[in-house]
């Protein structure tokens, strides 16, 4: 029997993609929070506007990154894509997923999985 980590990856996740289109800087919901489920964050791809950050946050604002510094004349900001569950950025149970932008309006998609734990 494989450790739990291999477990884990066996399990049949349902990836989400979702669309990041901004028409002004702040607060994105990727996922709205579902009692008793977490959200897992599985890749972002991110470019922005104009020079600033982004923080992927929790429904209650929790911050899950820290301000990550984006430009807009940069390659868009990217989290690899992992199907890896235990890899990935995850709320806590019943909390949803957002990315707030402090400067600029973000473009872009995420793909994230909800569930259990």
């Amino acid at each position: 029997m494989g450790s739990r980590h291999e477990e884990a990856i066996g399990r049949g996740l349902t990836f989400e993609q979702v669309l990041i289109t901004q028409s002004s800087a702040g607060l994105r919901v990727l996922k709205a929070a579902v009692v008793g489920n977490v959200v897992r964050l599985h890749a972002l791809v991110v470019g922005v506007d104009a020079d600033g950050t982004i923080t992927i946050e929790d429904s209650a604002g929790t911050d899950l990154s820290g301000a990550i510094p984006v430009k807009a004349a940069a390659p868009p900001f990217t989290i690899p894509f992992t199907p890896d569950p235990v890899g990935c950025i995850k709320t806590a149970e019943g909390k949803g997923l957002s990315i707030l932008t402090a400067t600029s309006k973000a473009f872009g998609y995420a793909i994230i999985s909800s569930g259990d734990l």
